[in-house]
């Protein structure tokens, strides 16, 4: 039976009808399943526009994504609750249950001189992820009179420093100057370090980082002394960055040759 609705009606009628299209998917940090909605074809265009109009793709892709799981994720699941390894496995899975259920990944051999295609299955990865034995516990580093904790950062204290980085610095800078360029990988490095600290403590005094505002903690970490900014960068690397680049290597051995390659958390995940 036709009806004649005005289009505030038919919106409602199309998102209720969406409903049936939600589902449940893994959340690593808490072990359970928690519930999402679907995604719809808005959210994809804002997803693929930051791959096609972005000099900085990936800042707007993590910006973007902020936006859509908070529209789509389960309110009882607040976004400070999320961390950022979490991010990776629920857009793992979003693809899955709203694109398509494989993803391409293009893989090379030891000395880069070949490259194949295989082709993945995400709920493969889910499996994989489950089976990992994550670890979400914060580690600490010594240097002198220094104590660092550092932490996966939720998904929206990812978002202030990258908000933050946009605002004060990429939208200021020109894009097709080299140097502005150039002087822009100051700031990203001392942010992309800077979000892993939790806390510092000096002597008897504790700094509660998540309690400062995103420019006072960049300042912070600027004046720390160089020698703990290289035994931040090897804890970040060889634990928080690693359990995240080892959910994303793929590898295959052909003929006897081993490829690798990384599945991409940027808009090309979801096209």
């Amino acid at each position: 039976m036709s009806e004649n609705l005005n289009i505030n009606e038919i919106i409602k009628l199309v998102k209720d009808s969406n409903k049936e299209f939600e589902s449940d998917i893994y959340l690593p940090s808490q072990n359970k399943d928690i519930h999402v909605k679907s995604m719809n074809a808005s959210h994809l265009k804002s997803i693929i526009k930051t791959a096609v109009s972005e000099t900085f793709h990936d800042l707007a892709f993590n910006q973007t994504v902020f936006t859509i799981l908070r529209e789509i994720l389960d309110p009882s699941c607040p976004l400070s609750s999320v961390t950022n390894l979490d991010k990776i496995a629920i857009l793992l899975q979003l693809r899955e249950k709203n694109v398509r259920p494989t993803i391409k990944v293009s893989l090379t051999n030891e000395d880069e001189s070949k490259t194949i295609e295989e082709e993945i299955q995400i709920s493969q990865l889910v499996k994989k992820l489950k089976s990992s034995n994550l670890k979400f516990n914060e580690e600490t580093i010594q240097e002198g009179s220094y104590e660092i904790t550092l932490g996966y950062p939720t998904i929206d204290q990812e978002y202030n420093f990258h908000r933050y980085l946009d605002q004060t610095k990429v939208k200021k800078i020109d894009e097709n100057n080299k140097e502005d360029l150039k002087n822009l990988f100051g700031p990203i490095f001392i942010q992309e370090l800077g979000i892993y600290v939790k806390s510092i403590k000096i002597k008897d005094t504790v700094i509660d980082m998540n309690k400062l505002i995103v420019a006072d903690r960049i300042s912070v970490v600027e004046n720390l002394p160089t020698t703990a900014l290289v035994k931040i960068i090897e804890k970040i690397d060889s634990y928080f960055g690693k359990q995240i680049t080892d959910i994303l290597k793929v590898e295959k051995e052909v003929d006897d040759e081993k490829y690798s390659g990384d599945i991409p958390i940027n808009a090309t995940l979801f096209t």
